[in-house]
């Protein structure tokens, strides 16, 4: 695991809700403690971080006894997690409410928010602004989502029915279906290409002594979801300096280190090992709680500090 992981109070959107983020790292679910539910004291209902890859089972389970009931079987799946689930995206997309996007129509572009980011040596609040985009999704994404689940626990599925009932709930999480109530109905897309297009050229005009830079932001975690930000700036930030590099790709060892990745050809992959919200087990488990489990979101946070982020044609992207 790369750095040390050492939560600091965030400061989220939305009033009354409970936000931490750990600076400059991508935590993953094989490296999630449970010790960090304490932040999110709820009466009702608990929200674990529980793999795609291992829900269908009863939790918590001791893998020797799980290795010793299904053998090969079990092996395999544990192999195709570690693996993890991959997921090509080329667009991304800025959500609002109506009447916030026909101000970012009027003004031309997108302004940025302030964002708690780190702190400094005195606990001092360490800030930036930003302009929020995520990956927008297809439905043939969708479905290659739980293709690839759907093979991994194929050997533990008995019936047809049972089977699609279990592999409908992937990629059913905000991140592949948003909910226009929590980010409202209104969004504009944009090509990842021509997005980074027009910030280097036109936003920042950033010339060949510089270079455009994809960084680890750091992981925000919630009651019931999780963050992992990519911060897009300039290498003349030097404030960023120390934010590590997005992992190549082209060099991945194959054990799903990287939350997300981009090759060489710029072509980014996600390897989420959340994608839904409620659980749906296997019809011989009994267990009926938790009901829910935390999903993972990808969030892109371009670095906003001359003022509009201008971008052509709004309305046509709308």
């Amino acid at each position: 695991m790369a750095g040390v992981v050492q939560w600091i109070d965030g400061r989220a959107h939305q009033p009354h809700v409970v936000e931490k983020c750990c600076p400059s790292i991508h935590i993953t679910q094989n490296q999630w403690d449970d010790d960090w539910n304490k932040y999110f004291s709820d009466s009702r209902h608990q929200y674990p971080h529980i793999s795609d890859y291992e829900c269908v089972f009863s939790h918590p389970f001791m893998a020797e006894c799980m290795n010793l009931k299904y053998g090969l079987p079990w092996q395999n799946l544990q192999a195709a997690k570690l693996n993890g689930t991959s997921v090509p995206f080329v667009d991304l997309a800025h959500f609002t409410i109506p009447v916030r996007a026909d101000s970012i129509i009027d003004d031309g572009g997108f302004k940025g928010g302030m964002k708690k980011i780190n702190e400094d040596e005195n606990g001092h609040d360490i800030e930036a602004e930003f302009s929020w985009w995520s990956p927008k999704f297809s439905e043939n994404e969708i479905d290659r989502v739980r293709d690839t689940l759907r093979a991994a626990i194929e050997p533990f599925l008995g019936k047809e029915n049972d089977k699609e009932e279990v592999v409908s709930q992937f990629a059913k999480s905000h991140a592949f279906i948003p909910s226009s109530e929590r980010y409202g109905s209104s969004y504009f897309q944009y090509g990842f290409e021509t997005l980074c297009q027009h910030y280097v050229e036109k936003y920042r005009k950033i010339g060949e002594e510089n270079s455009l830079q994809f960084k680890i932001l750091g992981t925000y975690i919630y009651k019931k979801e999780i963050m992992h930000a990519v911060l897009v700036c300039s290498d003349k930030d030097e404030q960023f300096s120390d934010y590590p590099d997005v992992a190549d790709d082209d060099n991945d060892d194959g054990n799903n280190e990287g939350v997300v990745t981009r090759d060489y050809d710029g072509n980014w992959v996600w390897k989420p090992q959340a994608t839904a919200t409620e659980i749906v087990r296997l019809p011989d488990c009994l267990q009926s709680f938790p009901i829910y489990r935390r999903w993972e979101h990808l969030a892109f946070a371009f670095y906003t500090p001359n003022g509009v982020f201008k971008l052509p044609d709004l309305e046509e992207h709308r």
